[in-house]
C-alpha cells in the first residue's frame, strides 16, 4: 500500500493557495461541474475548437489564478486544439488544507470525470494530458497509471524530486523519513512511462532549476521525448513568454502524434495538389 507524506507544514505550503475557483463564467467556455474523492463539486471550463479536435485534460498550477488560464485556452482553440482545465479542492472555498494523498485521489478522479465527459459529449478527438507545476505530478501520475488511454504526456515547470522541490519552498528536509518513496515519485514514474512526451522549463525558473527538468527528461522511458528550455520564462509565465512558438510548438507535438504531420499525408496532400 502507497504511503504518502502526511506534514503539516508541508500541506500547507503546497495546498493553501485559497485562489478564487472559476467563479465568473467565460463567453468562450462551458462551465463543467465534477467531484472530488469526498463528493464535493470542483469546477472545471472547457474550450471547444471543433468535437473532432485533439483533447487536453489540463491539471494546472495550484497557485497561478485560473482566470488567466482564458487566454491560454483561447491559444490553443486557435491551433485546432480543445482544452478542458481542472481545479483543485483548494480552489473551492474549503478551509481544509490538504493533504498530499487526498491531492493525488483527487486528480485520479478528476481525470476519470474529464475523460468520460468528453466521451459523453462527443467530443471524439485523440486525448493528451498536460501538467503545470505542482499539476505536473498528478499529470506525471495520471500517465503512469492511464497510459492506454492517452496518446501523449506534456509537462510545464515539472517537478522532478520531491526533496529539492519542497527544499527550494523553503522546508528542512533533513529530519523527514522516506521523503522520496513517500513523495512524488516522478522520478521513478517517469521512467516506466513510454509515451510520447514533452517537457517544458522556464529557464529563469526561481524554484525549480533547468537541472530538475532535465532529470526528467532523461529518466524518462518515452522513445519519443522532447525537451525545450524558453529563454527568460520563469515558473508560471512560459506560455506568455514563449507566445505564439509555444503553441506551435505543442500543434506540432500533437499533429504529429495524430498522424497529421506524416509524410505519407504530406506526399499525399503533394499529389492532389498536382492533379487538381
Amino acid at each position: 500500500m502507497t504511503q504518502f507524506i502526511n506534514n503539516s507544514e508541508i500541506n500547507t505550503l503546497l495546498f493553501s493557495g485559497q485562489r478564487t475557483a472559476f467563479t465568473s463564467p467565460s463567453e468562450k467556455a462551458r462551465v463543467l461541474s465534477f467531484e472530488d474523492c469526498t463528493g464535493k463539486a470542483l469546477l472545471a471550463q472547457f474550450y471547444l475548437a471543433t468535437d473532432a479536435s485533439p483533447n487536453i485534460i489540463f491539471f494546472p498550477s495550484t497557485k497561478t489564478p485560473l482566470e488567466q488560464y482564458e487566454g491560454m485556452a483561447a491559444s490553443y482553440n486557435q491551433q485546432g486544439i480543445n482544452v478542458l482545465i481542472l481545479s483543485y479542492r483548494s480552489d473551492n472555498g474549503s478551509n481544509d488544507c490538504l493533504t498530499l494523498e487526498q491531492f493525488y485521489q483527487d486528480g485520479r478522479q478528476l481525470f476519470d470525470q474529464a475523460s468520460n465527459w468528453l466521451k459523453d459529449n462527443s467530443c471524439t478527438g485523440t486525448l493528451f494530458v498536460m501538467g503545470q507545476a505542482l499539476g505536473s505530478i498528478l499529470a506525471i501520475d495520471t500517465a503512469f497509471k492511464h497510459s492506454e488511454a492517452i496518446k501523449g504526456l506534456l509537462l510545464e515547470s515539472a517537478i522532478s524530486q520531491t526533496g529539492e522541490y519542497l527544499k527550494s519552498l523553503g522546508v528542512t528536509t533533513d529530519s523527514i523519513d522516506g521523503l522520496e518513496e513517500n513523495g512524488f515519485r516522478n522520478l521513478e514514474k517517469i521512467e516506466k512511462i513510454k509515451l510520447p512526451t514533452l517537457i517544458f522549463h522556464g529557464a529563469r525558473d526561481p524554484l525549480i532549476p533547468i537541472a530538475e527538468a532535465e532529470k526528467l527528461q532523461a529518466t524518462s522511458g518515452a522513445r519519443s521525448k522532447q525537451f525545450f528550455i524558453i529563454p527568460g520564462a520563469q515558473h508560471d509565465n512560459l506560455y506568455l513568454i514563449g507566445g505564439p512558438l509555444y503553441f506551435e510548438t505543442i500543434k506540432k507535438f500533437i499533429d504529429t502524434l495524430c498522424g497529421v504531420n506524416t509524410w505519407r499525408q504530406k506526399r499525399r496532400k503533394y499529389n492532389e495538389s498536382q492533379e487538381s
